[in-house]
């Protein structure tokens, strides 16, 4: 059953290394956008259940790591994007953030299904 404001996500995290070694972290993402005339953001935490009770995501790999669920956005709230920061713990510490337009697509296959 499809609802106006509920949206299917995909986030996927790479490893960019000539030695592929198991990575671990935690990702942070939220989706930012417009309520009225006031710029707002919602931490994926509370738009997806499926993302995880706490603010971040843990993350544990070693080539790439698919993050999938469903999203549902407040009333009025007009998506202009998302913005992820990644922190890798192991093999050595490291930020990247990073910020991407609101895109839809009519459909996605889902990674190893």
């Amino acid at each position: 059953r499809e609802e106006p404001r509920r949206y299917a996500y995909r986030i996927v995290v790479q490893q960019e290394a000539r030695k592929h070694e198991l990575l671990k972290g935690e990702l942070y993402a939220e989706v930012f956008g417009m309520l009225g005339e006031e710029q707002v953001s919602y931490p994926m935490a509370e738009l997806s259940v499926e993302f995880g009770d706490d603010d971040v995501h843990p993350l544990r790999f070693r080539y790439f790591q698919a993050i999938e669920g469903e999203l549902v956005l407040p009333a009025g709230f007009e998506p202009r994007g998302v913005s992820v920061v990644a922190n890798s713990s192991t093999p050595r510490k490291a930020e990247v953030r990073e910020r991407y337009p609101w895109q839809l697509q009519e459909r996605f296959t889902r990674v190893g299904k």
